[in-house]
């Protein structure tokens, strides 16, 4: 099954994908996509290796399908964290 690399922002808490360049991008369709055990298991290693320089915390594979054109995690916890915060950010201040 497909994978992906999911984190969360330091500064900011919010959800985070590993995307095709080494970055972390907020947009699942954005993100490398893993179709082997040997590809996640690299994915990951470059996770932890950008991990270290204090951007993300808690990297982790989860699995995704395609659903319609997009990128979609196939557990309704992963499901949820992608479609950000479930209460509104201006009530915590």
């Amino acid at each position: 099954m497909p994978q992906v690399v999911i984190a969360n922002r330091l500064d900011t808490g919010l959800v985070v994908f590993l995307g095709r360049d080494e970055s972390w991008v907020d947009n699942i369709g954005s993100s490398e996509v893993a179709h082997s055990d040997e590809e996640s298991a690299k994915l990951l290693e470059t996770a932890w290796r950008l991990e270290a320089r204090q951007q993300v915390v808690d990297p982790n594979l989860i699995d995704v399908r395609e659903q319609d054109g997009s990128l979609v995690p196939v557990r309704y916890r992963e499901l949820i964290r992608t479609q950000g915060p479930t209460i509104h950010l201006e009530t915590t201040k």
